[in-house]
Formats: C-alpha cells, structure tokens, sequence
C-alpha cells in the first residue's frame, strides 16, 4: 500500500528490479514509522481508553475483520465454488453450528477439520498443482536472519510523500491493539496497557531492522481462543509454526 506509485513508475520505465527493491525499502522505512507511532502512544494508552469510547475504538478492529479477514479470503473461495462452499460450509458448521468431529472427548479442531476438507477437495478437483506445490517447498528452508538496517534508512526520505497513509495506518494499528486489550480484560485477562502497546511498537521496529516490511501485533479474537481452552501452549506452538 505504502508504494505502489514507485512500482507503477519504474514498473513503465521497465526497472523492475529496482522498483522492487526502492518499493521494499520505502515499506521497512514506513514500517519502522509505524513501530514508532505505537510507542508513542503506547505512553498514553490508559488516558486514551479513558477519553475515547470504545465503540469508536472498534471501527478499526472491525475494518480488519472485514477487510482482511473476510472479503479479501472470500475472494478466493469465490474464484474456487466447488472447493470454497464446501470448506465455508465447515465453517460455519464447526464455529456457528457448534458440531463436533471426533470420539468422545478426542475431537478434530474446528480449523483443521477446514483444512482437511479443503485439501481433499482441492487434489480430487484438480485444483491443486504438483507443480505449485514442488515451487512452494523450494522455499521451505531456513533463511536465518539478514540485517537490513542500511537499507532502511538509504533511501527513508522517500517515504515522506507517504505519511499521509503511513500515520493513519500506524494510528489504526495502535487502536486495534488497545480494543484487543479491552477484549481481552472483558474475557477476564487484564493485561498491562503500557508494556504491551510499547513492547508491540519495539518488535515491529526490530523486525524492520531485519527486512520485515510488516508490523508485530497481539492476537485479535482472545476471547475465543481462551474459550476453546488455549493457553500458553497455544502461543508457544504459534511462534514455532512461524518461525
């Protein structure tokens, strides 16, 4: 979002090699903005909660799960009917419908049920490739860690055409950090407002130090991962799968 007038730019020209990387740069240098802003108003949370309403802090949190969660993956299954309905089906069998899958206390997890039904369909469709799958597990191997300090800051004046999307990005990100909190209390866990908007900006800072063009954030739906009895394990097994 932050660059796609440079990729349009260069893109025509036919630099497309350097498009993508001044594009790549301008996104470490917006995202450590970002990282910056939710420290900045990490110092303030409380005061914030205390002036601003809550519902007013839900219209970012709601703009995620519409946006990124649910048109942006409707699209997909739309694209795909015969496998897409199916797994939807699923969806809303397992979370609305409450059926579970399973002998007596042992049962299949709502999302891996979703999965299974997906794959099945996807390979006895013929819309999964051999090919797709042998390109995408040339990629499965550890990387490491690559300091991108240098190029954060080489070309970080760019990136002042964009505040305009930047700041508000970064405002919207710490609004829905501060409605996970007040989620979460509501669930019965209060925790600390300060440590974790301030320690949420640190991390997106540090990772674009080593090429992350995205910012860390709290789980969104604490809620409803405590009701389906997840606990540190739960966290701990999601930070392994990622890295």
């Amino acid at each position: 979002m932050y660059t796609v007038y440079f990729i349009k730019a260069d893109f025509a020209a036919g630099n497309n090699d350097e498009a993508f990387l001044l594009a790549y740069k301008v996104a470490l240098a917006a995202n450590f903005i970002t990282g910056l802003i939710g420290v900045f108003l990490g110092c303030f949370g409380r005061l914030i909660l205390k002036i601003v309403p809550p519902a007013a802090l839900l219209v970012p949190i709601a703009g995620i799960g519409i946006a990124f969660l649910g048109l942006e993956q409707l699209t997909g299954t739309i694209s795909a009917p015969l496998v897409g309905y199916s797994t939807i089906m699923w969806v809303f069998l397992g979370w609305y419908a409450g059926i579970k899958v399973g002998v007596g206390p042992w049962r299949i997890p709502e999302a891996v049920m979703v999965i299974l039904v997906g794959v099945v369909l996807g390979w006895a469709t013929g819309l999964n490739k051999k090919e797709d799958v042998r390109e995408a597990s040339d990629l499965v191997k550890w990387w490491g860690l690559k300091w991108t300090g240098t190029e954060l800051f080489e070309d970080f004046g760019e990136v002042v055409d964009y505040l305009g999307i930047v700041i508000p990005i970064g405002i919207s990100a710490s609004s829905s950090t501060l409605m996970c909190l007040v989620s979460a209390k509501e669930a019965g866990d209060p925790f600390p407002v300060h440590e974790t908007m301030i320690s949420d900006g640190i991390g997106t800072m540090i990772g674009a130090f080593f090429g992350n063009p995205f910012g860390a954030v709290i789980y969104i739906g604490h809620p409803a991962y405590k009701r389906s009895g997840a606990q540190v394990g739960y966290s701990l097994a999601n930070g392994i799968l990622y890295m």
